[in-house]
């Protein structure tokens, strides 16, 4: 039976550190679009068709590239954390091999199941980082306080958006104004959310890389 392999993840951080770059600077776009949508909604009573038409193009005109933009940035950073968030847990169950541990399948399926994904994922995350560290700690010890910090943003960024997506229009211009208004405010806490995330990924890649284990010799790759 092969040794399970050990990934070295220094590789894929810097990918995951470029797409949560873009993914911040799309953020910080999205903001400016919302802000550009406030600023027509509150002007629209004052202003005629021809004057609405004229900043009604400039503000699609900015968005809809932004908006592929922020798209794709997305898929790259959920894929890309994705293979992450497994090569991770893969690492530390050669670490330390316990069978009451979430599985890499696991760590990374947890955030697509409702309910579960409030809390299966930082269970995950904890128990990769008690794995990585040196000398390691048992699997539910208590996370550090940049696990904490990342995780609470996570779902304190996830709950405004979704407040946002829910929200009706104004009955008298058909604007969604409160959800551009909540997008607004929300621009910074994404962008810090994105920022703890990108620190996650840093410590416990190297962690991880610093407690590699020697190379297995011949017979202890093919166990007879």
């Amino acid at each position: 039976m092969a040794v399970e392999r050990y990934f070295d993840l220094s590789g894929l951080r810097w990918l995951v550190g470029l797409a949560l770059l873009v993914m911040a600077g799309a953020e910080l776009a999205y903001g400016v679009s919302s802000w550009q949508y406030l600023s027509l909604a509150g002007d629209i009573a004052n202003l005629d068709e021809a004057a609405i038409n004229v900043r009604w193009d400039a503000y699609q005109a900015f968005e809809t590239p932004m908006l592929r933009v922020y798209q794709i940035a997305l898929i790259a950073c959920y894929v890309l954390g994705a293979t992450w968030i497994y090569g991770a847990a893969r690492n530390a169950a050669r670490l330390v091999p316990d069978p009451d541990r979430i599985s890499a399948a696991g760590a990374v399926g947890w955030y697509i199941v409702p309910i579960a994904n409030l809390f299966m994922p930082f269970r995950a995350m904890r128990q990769i980082f008690n794995s990585s560290i040196r000398p390691p700690r048992s699997l539910d010890a208590d996370a550090p306080l940049l696990l904490r910090w990342w995780w609470g943003m996570w779902l304190l960024v996830a709950a405004i958006v979704m407040a946002a997506l829910v929200l009706p229009a104004d009955p008298d211009t058909g604007m969604v104004t409160t959800a551009a208004l909540i997008d607004v405010a929300n621009t910074p806490l994404a962008v810090l959310s994105i920022w703890l995330w990108w620190q996650v990924v840093t410590q416990i890649t190297n962690l991880q890389k610093a407690a590699r284990p020697a190379a297995p010799t011949l017979s202890e790759e093919v166990i007879p």
